[in-house]
C-alpha cells in the first residue's frame, strides 16, 4: 500500500506531458461522476468540520476576513478535494493500462521460436532460385512504369534534394535508378516509401540491421539511452563498455574493440596498426571490390 502511495504521489506531481495528456483526456468522460461524489457525498462529510455548507449548496462551507476582505477557503478546498480524486482515478486508470500492455508483451515475448531447421530449409529453397535478370524489355515496360507510376512522391523528394545534396543523395548506397526510393517507415524485414508500398527489405543497410529494422528491444534501448543523455555528448557512457564486452565474450579474437564513424576510417585505422605491428610498407588491395567492413 505504502508503495502505491509513493506511485499515486509521484504521478501527480512530476508533471509528466504524455500522462496529464492522457489525463485530460480520459478526466473529461468522468468529470460529472467526480463532481457528484465530490458535491453529494464527500462535502457533505467535510462540512462538519468546515462550518456548514457554502451559500451555493455545493462549495465547502468557510470564510475568514482579514482587513474586510473576505477568504473563501471552502470553495479552494472543494477545488483541492476534485482534484485529488480526479488524479486518484487516473493513476489507477494508467496502471491498469500499462499492467494490461505490459501483460501483453510479455505474452508477445513467450510465442516459440520459429524453428531454425525450417528458417534455413525456406532459405535454401529461395537461394537454390535460378538468378532472374531484368532485361532491357523488363525494364521499359515495367520498371519505369511501375517508379513514373507508384514513385510520384520520392521523385519529387528526390528533384529537390538535388539541388542542396550532390547527387541528390547523402549515401550511394540510396541511390537506384531511375531514381532512388523515399522511404519513410522501415519494420523487421519490410520498407514503406512516401507513397504508401511496401517492400521486402532484402538490404538491411548493407548488414548491420541483422535483427531486422526497428526492432523492439533494440528500439526501447536506444530510446531510453536517448531519453537520459541525448543522442551524442562525445564523452564516455557505460554502454560504450558493454557493447566492446559483449562483442568480446561472443567473438574472444576480437581482444579490443573500438567504434568508429564509418568502415572507410575503420580499414584506415586497421592499415595503420597492420603496418605498425608488421613493419610492411605496401597494402594489397583487391579493385573494385567492397572494403567498407
Amino acid at each position: 500500500m505504502k508503495k502505491f502511495l509513493e506511485e499515486f504521489k509521484a504521478f501527480a506531481l512530476k508533471g509528466n506531458v504524455m500522462d496529464m495528456s492522457i489525463g485530460v483526456i480520459i478526466g473529461a468522460s468522468f468529470g460529472n461522476i467526480v463532481t457528484s461524489l465530490t458535491d453529494n457525498f464527500i462535502n457533505p462529510l467535510i462540512q462538519v468540520f468546515t462550518g456548514g455548507m457554502g451559500e451555493d449548496g455545493v462549495t465547502i462551507g468557510g470564510t475568514f476576513k482579514i482587513a474586510g476582505v473576505s477568504f473563501n477557503y471552502g470553495a479552494f478546498l472543494s477545488a483541492v478535494i476534485n482534484f485529488i480524486i480526479m488524479a486518484f482515478i487516473l493513476f489507477c486508470l494508467l496502471k491498469a493500462i500499462n499492467k494490461a500492455m505490459s501483460l501483453g508483451k510479455k505474452q508477445e515475448e513467450a510465442k516459440p521460436a520459429e524453428d531454425p531447421a525450417d528458417v534455413n530449409a525456406r532459405l535454401k529453397a529461395l537461394t537454390d532460385q535460378p538468378i532472374w535478370e531484368v532485361n532491357d524489355d523488363y525494364y521499359e515496360n515495367e520498371i519505369l512504369k511501375y517508379y513514373d507510376e507508384k514513385c510520384r512522391a520520392s521523385k519529387e523528394v528526390f528533384e529537390k534534394a538535388k539541388d542542396v545534396i550532390p547527387g541528390g543523395v547523402q549515401h550511394n548506397l540510396a541511390f537506384n535508378k531511375p531514381f532512388p526510393v523515399c522511404f519513410t517507415k522501415a519494420e523487421g524485414a519490410y520498407l514503406f516509401d512516401k507513397d504508401g508500398n511496401e517492400y521486402i527489405d532484402f538490404l538491411q543497410a548493407g548488414g548491420p540491421t541483422i535483427l531486422g529494422s526497428n526492432w523492439g528491444p533494440v528500439k526501447e534501448a536506444v530510446e531510453e539511452l536517448i531519453n537520459t543523455c541525448g543522442p551524442v555528448t562525445g564523452l564516455l557512457h557505460e554502454a560504450e563498455y558493454l557493447i566492446a564486452n559483449e562483442i568480446h565474450a561472443c567473438m574472444p579474437g576480437v581482444e579490443m574493440f573500438r567504434m568508429l564513424g564509418s568502415g572507410t576510417e575503420s580499414d584506415m585505422a586497421a592499415l595503420r596498426i597492420a603496418r605498425l605491428a608488421t613493419g610492411h610498407k605496401h597494402i594489397i588491395k583487391l579493385g573494385g571490390g567492397y572494403h567498407g567492413w
